[in-house]
């Protein structure tokens, strides 16, 4: 985004980016389910981001699976497409990291029991940026 500012000469708008992210970040954070979704989803995502074994049982259950393997994806705080690219990942994956958190047997799983739940609106929610009519 910046770089298409500076190719139309308008440095005084530099901080636009910025300026929608904070908007944004805002906005998910303002909103009670929003910001509960984008909390269940940023641990399951830290969670796999740590275990490298957590992460081997999600590649080989993308195989298993007949799809092409894809990584977990990390929302970065100062890119606000980032958390709809992590919820949107997520959704996809949703099979084979339910499969992965399975097939681990730890007590250090218990805390993402809530975390793994079906949370309420989520998919229609990260939908909503797909949809043409909205």
């Amino acid at each position: 985004m910046l770089s298409g500012f500076q190719k139309l000469g308008q440095c005084h708008l530099s901080y636009f980016a910025h300026s929608i992210n904070l908007i944004v970040k805002r906005a998910v954070e303002d909103h009670e389910e929003l910001a509960d979704i984008r909390s269940r989803a940023r641990r399951v995502v830290s969670f796999f981001s740590s275990s490298t074994k957590a992460t081997e049982k999600l590649i080989l259950g993308q195989e298993k699976m007949g799809r092409q393997p894809l990584k977990i994806l990390q929302e970065v705080d100062t890119r606000w497409n980032s958390t709809h690219d992590m919820l949107q990942r997520l959704i996809n994956l949703k099979e084979p990291v339910g499969a992965a958190l399975d097939g681990l047997s730890s007590d250090k799983l218990v805390p993402f029991k809530y975390a793994t739940e079906e949370p309420p609106l989520g998919e229609e929610i990260v939908g909503f940026k797909d949809n043409p009519n909205h």
